[in-house]
């Protein structure tokens, strides 16, 4: 299998490592931006640099889970909705804008279902 390969699996897309660190990367970016939070306040939050957080944004490092257990204890921001797009267990006000914008067509395609899962 070559890199940007997708598998699927009962019925279940198994996206590339590239492919899913930049999905990955896309959720975190898109909740910072839905909680109305300065990219430097996430990232003291997580306990990581701004840059850090840019490359964990852009999917040209995979996210740590200790950062994002931090961003989660401190907003919310749900493992589930970051790593597997599944947005049910996030506050009810940012689940309700993510789904109004994936409805709508305005947002990231890589959110195109409730949950990638």
């Amino acid at each position: 299998m070559q890199r940007g390969d997708t598998i699927m699996t009962m019925q279940v897309e198994i996206l590339s490592l590239s492919d899913y660190q930049v999905t990955c990367g896309h959720r975190l970016r898109r909740a910072i931006e839905l909680l109305g939070m300065a990219f430097t306040e996430a990232a003291a939050i997580m306990g990581v640099s701004k840059g850090v957080l840019n490359h964990w944004m852009s999917g040209n490092h995979p996210i740590q889970p200790y950062a994002l257990y931090r961003l989660s204890r401190a907003r919310n921001v749900t493992f589930d909705y970051v790593f597997l797009g599944d947005w049910s267990g996030l506050p009810h006000h940012l689940a309700s804008q993510l789904e109004a914008e994936i409805l709508s067509g305005q947002k990231h395609s890589s959110e195109s279902a409730h949950s990638d899962a």
